[in-house]
């Protein structure tokens, strides 16, 4: 595509792209650029994260993962703040609904550091991809750790190994349990804000025909708010849909990230809405006085200037009736002087 002198090329099935001012030079690299990720696609995995280049990543990894686990996988990316001499930071989470299962890691420069793996992978998968040490971002290890996660994962749903959570929404999901565990969370939903809320009915979350998990939302009147909640496996996510305030992209606990669904995590992550809630309430309120106020004053301004300008017409008329009066008798001596001379010249002859 050519508009001006910019340039973008757009290649793939999910339209990648690179966008940049015409250059026969870089014309050219570009499309070398381009063949070498149709050649060599792990290239795009293995080349140090940039902003430019993290939806390709994302593409990448979304395939990987779901190839390997051979079914829905719910991906998400959130960016990490860094600082001018850090390289650029983003967490992937995923969400595996058929185990159920979660894991999360970090991706800055050319390597990732798995964060957070439920249910965590123990023995000598463990040892070869260990939490939060840094492991070389390559197509090889990417596969290696998928493959490890995913045998520890079949091994441990071969021992039926029973899990101390909320909820454990298992696939194919079962209706009248899925009913039963929306309302034990609605409940300690229910408990934890502090003030009225209620429940819109909830929806299923389907993907390629299949049911996966359940949402519904959740209104506060007193706030003026609303925001859903998510169930995925055996995780959790809450997503504050108004207000929605630049702020709360940067607040991952309101903003869609997984949690582990049990009761303590579910009311924290309530308590934070509530806060964000609040601080908005208390803004608008501020604001609300602050222009009360300055209508107040306009007001009381109003008032005065009418009472200034009532007493300036007073004076104004007093002055006037002053003015009239002398008018007057200046008038009235004028009279007599001429009717004294009237007099005294009538008498003289």
């Amino acid at each position: 595509m050519v508009e001006g002198n910019d340039v973008s090329l757009l290649w793939g099935p999910e339209r990648f792209g690179m966008e940049f001012l015409y250059d026969r030079d870089r014309f050219r690299a570009s499309f070398g650029k381009i063949k070498a990720y149709l050649d060599q696609p792990g290239l795009m995995l293995s080349e140090a994260l940039t902003p430019d280049n993290l939806l390709k990543k994302r593409f990448l990894l979304k395939r990987m993962i779901e190839s390997t686990f051979e079914g829905i996988a719910k991906i998400d990316l959130w960016r990490r703040p860094f600082e001018k001499n850090e390289p650029f930071r983003v967490v992937f989470t995923c969400l595996l609904p058929h185990y159920p299962a979660f894991f999360s890691f970090e991706i800055a420069g050319q390597q990732f550091v798995l964060e957070e793996i439920e249910s965590i992978v123990s023995g000598p998968e463990s040892q070869a991809f260990p939490l939060h040490q840094p492991i070389d971002l390559t197509v090889s290890n990417m596969t290696s750790f998928l493959n490890c996660f995913k045998d520890s994962l079949e091994g441990k749903l071969g021992m039926n190994t029973s899990i101390d959570a909320v909820s454990g929404l298992t696939l194919p999901l079962d209706p009248a349990t899925v009913e039963e565990k929306v309302s034990q969370v609605q409940e300690i939903i229910r408990s934890t804000f502090t003030k009225d809320v209620s429940f819109i009915e909830a929806n299923k979350l389907v993907k390629s025909k299949i049911f996966y998990g359940v949402d519904f939302a959740v209104a506060s009147d007193f706030y003026g708010a609303i925001f859903s909640i998510s169930l995925i496996g055996r995780h959790f996510d809450l997503h504050v849909m108004k207000p929605d305030k630049p702020e709360k992209k940067d607040n991952w606990m309101i903003n869609g990230f997984p949690y582990l669904l049990t009761e303590e995590n579910l009311s924290k992550v309530i308590r934070e809405a509530e806060d964000y809630f609040a601080s908005h309430r208390r803004t608008v309120e501020f604001s609300k006085d602050k222009s009360e106020e300055k209508l107040s004053s306009q007001a009381l301004a109003e008032v005065e200037k009418d009472a200034e300008s009532e007493q300036a017409n007073i004076k104004e008329n007093l002055r006037l009736k002053k003015l009239w009066q002398l008018q007057f008798l200046f008038f009235f001596l004028f009279m007599i002087a001429i009717l004294v001379l009237a007099i005294y010249t009538s008498l003289k002859e």
